[in-house]
């Protein structure tokens, strides 16, 4: 399985993952598990496979499906970084909470941009994998192959808790006293690693 950019027939499976991955209250409050919610996770991601939008998300898949899923952008500087809205994220539609919303991407934004701002970077937004298939090295192969596209620039991203350690094996540290996610540790790579 090599990683691939993902294309419209992966947006199905891309949102089934991510309601699996992202399945406890807090996210339901955000990204409501409703056709509302999906419909606005499906327009994301579908915005996301458009060559002309900021974001790409590279996938690994084979004969019986998707597998893991990650989205990126890259960060030109010498500004401060893109928000959520900038990197492409819809605004919410009718049903979903916009404080929610803004709650959550905004406490990761003010990390980003704390530890990233005004530098070329890569940003990886969101890394997804199948339940089924956690612990097969799939995530840690999408970094590497994002990496490998970066053009000699840092990596940045928002850790959840349990994927510290993940994280570190693949050359990202802890960017210290910048936390102000309650649910995301901010981490960067260098481009040296």
């Amino acid at each position: 399985m090599e990683p691939q950019l993902a294309s419209k027939d992966d947006v199905p499976s891309i949102l089934a993952i991510f309601r699996t991955c992202f399945s406890d209250e807090y996210f339901h409050s955000v990204f409501p598990p409703t056709a509302t919610g999906d419909a606005y996770l499906t327009q994301a991601f579908t915005r996301f496979i458009d060559p002309s939008q900021p974001g790409q998300i590279h996938v690994l898949k084979n004969e019986s499906g998707l597998k893991s899923m990650l989205l990126w952008f890259t960060e030109t500087g010498p500004e401060k970084t893109q928000g959520w809205r900038g990197r492409g994220w819809p605004s919410p539609y009718e049903g979903m909470s916009l404080d929610k919303i803004q709650e959550f991407y905004g406490a990761m934004d003010a990390q980003h941009d704390a530890a990233m701002g005004g530098r070329k970077h890569v940003y990886i937004e969101l890394i997804m994998t199948h339940p089924s298939a956690r612990g097969q090295g799939h995530a840690s192969k999408l970094v590497r192959h994002v990496a490998s596209l970066a053009d000699g620039r840092d990596l940045y991203l928002d850790a959840q808790g349990h994927a510290i350690g993940l994280y570190e094996r693949l050359g990202f540290k802890v960017v210290e006293g910048i936390k102000m996610s309650e649910l995301m540790t901010p981490m960067m790579r260098s481009a040296s690693s």
